[in-house]
Order: C-alpha cells, then sequence, then structure tokens
C-alpha cells in the first residue's frame, strides 16, 4: 500500500480544555477524516474509547477505530469499530479503512 493511499494528512488530536483525552491519529484524505486510537492492551475496556468518542462531531469525521491485541472485532452502539492488530493490517492491506 502507497502512503498517498493511507491519506494525505497524519496528526495527533486533543482539546485545548482537556489532557486526559486524545486521539493517536487523525488521518485526512481530502474533506474526509478517520481517526485512529492505537491500545498496547490484550483486553477490550469502554474507558479506551474515551477519545474517540470525544471526535464524534468533528466535520468530514467517516469513521473511528480503535486498535488492540485482542482477538474480539465488534462495533460499539455509536459506531466505533474495535478491531485486533490482525483485522486493522487485513482492512488496511485490502485498502478498506475509508468507507
Amino acid at each position: 500500500m502507497a502512503e498517498r493511499e493511507l491519506g494525505d494528512e497524519l496528526a495527533y488530536w486533543a482539546p485545548a480544555e482537556s489532557n486526559s483525552v486524545e486521539v493517536d491519529f487523525l488521518l485526512r484524505r481530502g474533506p474526509d477524516l478517520c481517526a485512529l486510537e492505537v491500545k498496547a492492551a490484550r483486553r477490550f475496556q469502554r474507558q479506551h474509547l474515551a477519545g474517540l468518542r470525544a471526535v464524534a462531531r468533528l466535520p468530514g469525521l467517516r469513521r473511528r477505530v480503535l486498535v488492540y491485541r485482542g482477538d474480539r472485532t465488534l462495533r460499539t452502539e455509536d459506531g466505533i469499530d474495535v478491531w485486533p492488530v490482525s483485522t486493522f493490517l487485513d482492512t488496511l492491506a485490502a485498502g478498506g479503512l475509508w468507507p
């Protein structure tokens, strides 16, 4: 996969008013955004979603993904994809990160 296929810009996101909420990667491709949070944890925990929930209303946000070292794939009630690293890599290789 060429870097260009991943997006036009890669950034870290944190609101000015909070130092405890952040998103590891905010990808931009044209007007569209994709938020990625990466955790080293083997077990999914709801508190891992705080940053992804905080960016939910960003204009142009098309997808929110939590990547972790566990083995369960799920989608939260508010539309966040929770993927094991292997699912993320397979999706990335297939060009399916952007909906």
